[in-house]
This record gives C-alpha cells, sequence and structure tokens, in this order.
C-alpha cells in the first residue's frame, strides 16, 4: 500500500521512516507521543531531555505544553541532525493538536 511506498522512499532517501497509525479514538497530541517516544531512545542527551518532558507532558494532560516542547524537540533534533521521516496512517484521524503539531513544525 501506500505507507509501505513512503517507508521505502524514505529509506532510500537515508531517512528513517516511522509509522505513526491513527486511532479515531486516541488521545490528543497522539501524533506528539509517537515523536517523543522515537526520539526518546536517541544517544543525544538534550533531544532525549526533551523527549522525555513531552512525554511527562501528555500523560499529566497539559496538551498546550506538550504541544509547544514538541514542536522545540523536532527543532533541536533537526539540529542535531536527526533526520527522520514520520509516515502518518489513516490522517483522517488526527485530532486538531496533532494537526497543529504539523503545520507549526512545516512552518519551522
Amino acid at each position: 500500500g501506500k505507507k509501505s511506498v513512503l517507508q521505502r522512499a524514505a529509506g532510500l532517501a537515508s531517512l528513517v521512516p516511522v509509522l505513526h497509525l491513527c486511532d479515531c479514538g486516541g488521545e490528543r497530541l497522539q501524533l506528539a507521543r509517537t515523536i517523543a517516544t522515537w526520539y526518546g531512545h536517541c544517544n543525544h542527551k538534550q533531544v532525549r531531555k526533551l523527549a522525555m518532558m513531552v512525554l511527562d507532558h501528555l500523560d499529566n494532560r497539559r496538551w498546550t505544553r506538550a504541544h509547544e516542547d514538541c514542536v522545540h524537540l523536532f527543532n533541536v533534533a533537526m539540529i542535531a541532525g536527526f533526520y527522520g521521516c514520520f509516515i502518518v496512517d489513516r490522517c483522517q484521524f488526527l485530532d486538531d493538536f496533532s494537526l497543529s503539531l504539523i503545520r507549526e513544525c512545516v512552518g519551522g
């Protein structure tokens, strides 16, 4: 399907493809949890710390703070050289906060 093609294309472009499956009954900022979980495993201390902060904000339902810190996390990770490709499956189920997160990251 389309997501397999996108994953292969990302791999050929030397990007790490990360698949996010949307859930219509999922929490707010479900995409932020995927991004923070992914970057929470990297070996860069600042990126990992920011990722853990985003996850903490999500666990404590601090949506606005999680949104802001996730955008910051994404930008810091890019500057640090961690290039990835987040592939969103079933994007019609994305929540408003996740859509806003995409707009902020693309705009930055």
